[in-house]
């Protein structure tokens, strides 16, 4: 009988005993191919009407937000120094500002008509306080309130879901 050599070892079987199962496990990935069902981060504790995005709608909703609250920051300095004419101008620039459902036909066909119209509201109350800002000593918190309510309204109902 031939002497084993003292040099041998069981270490070279046991990694070929694991590179079997590991190219096994990956061939039968690899022949499944990509998975094609999206996944979805859904907050648990959120109640709010989700609305699934890609990355790129949630960024592009999430740029109009800033530059609405970016608008509404203007709007607010300029009541504060009692600048009209800059009112004026900027909350018609809020006014006419296009949402992220007209500068997105994909989120267009997402987005539920309760949060367009909401939208129709924020623009609404933007034009009125414009309009309001022409007369002097015209109330000027109605016409914001209004606008910010359709925000806040917004904000409470729709969530966006990102998309894997």
């Amino acid at each position: 009988m031939p002497r084993r050599s003292a040099r041998s070892s069981i270490w070279p079987l046991v990694a070929v005993g694991l590179w079997v199962p590991t190219v096994a496990v990956g061939g039968l990935l690899w022949l499944q191919g990509p998975s094609t069902e999206a996944r979805v981060v859904i907050p648990e504790d959120d109640a709010r009407q989700g609305i699934v995005v890609t990355l790129d709608e949630r960024e592009l909703t999430m740029h109009v937000m800033r530059e609405n609250l970016d608008n509404l920051h203007g709007i607010l300095a300029a009541m504060a120094e009692d600048d009209r004419p800059r009112l004026v101008e900027l909350s018609r620039r809020a006014a006419e500002m296009p949402g992220p459902a007209r500068r997105s036909a994909a989120l267009r066909d997402k987005l539920p008509d309760g949060w367009r119209a909401m939208g129709k509201q924020v623009d609404i109350g933007f034009e009125q306080l414009a309009q309001a800002a022409t007369t002097p000593d015209a109330d000027l918190m109605g016409p914001l309130t209004e606008a910010t309510a359709a925000c806040v309204a917004c904000h409470q109902t729709y969530r966006l879901d990102l998309q894997l």
